[in-house]
């Protein structure tokens, strides 16, 4: 009987873990160019350090060093020596402020978007037989 018990709670455990992968992914794939690049400016706004900045932004070495020459050789970022942390340059601090207000924008739209689209299909019942 405690072995049932086992197997049933080792599923529940398995498939907690594979919908959270899941969700994980679907996340990843929701994520620009822009966005990483954003995360790590809005990241670097106090000073920071590769491994702080890698983990900041849930993404790994790999792509840390693919953003961060770009981001340097383009005026967003600044490289300080000696303690090798980036901060962000007042380009990336305009930058920050810029892509927050878009994503403001953005989310208001979708609401009315949203409220609009619910609008159209309260109309569309109200046209169909029998639903008056």
């Amino acid at each position: 009987m405690t072995a049932t018990i086992e197997v049933t709670r080792w599923r529940e455990l398995g498939s907690f873990s594979e919908s959270y992968q899941r969700s994980l992914r679907k996340t990843a794939l929701r994520r620009t160019p822009l966005d990483i690049l954003y995360d790590i400016v809005n990241s670097a706004l106090a000073p920071r350090n590769q491994t702080n900045i890698m983990y900041a932004c849930n993404i790994n070495l790999k792509m840390l060093r693919q953003y961060l020459p770009m981001l340097t050789a383009n005026g967003y970022l600044e490289y300080q020596g000696l303690p090798k942390l980036y901060v962000a340059t007042g380009k990336g601090r305009a930058f920050v402020k810029r892509y927050d207000e878009v994503a403001r924008l953005r989310s208001s739209l979708k609401v009315a978007f949203d409220a609009l689209q619910d609008d159209m299909s309260l109309l569309g019942r109200r046209q169909q037989p029998g639903l008056a």
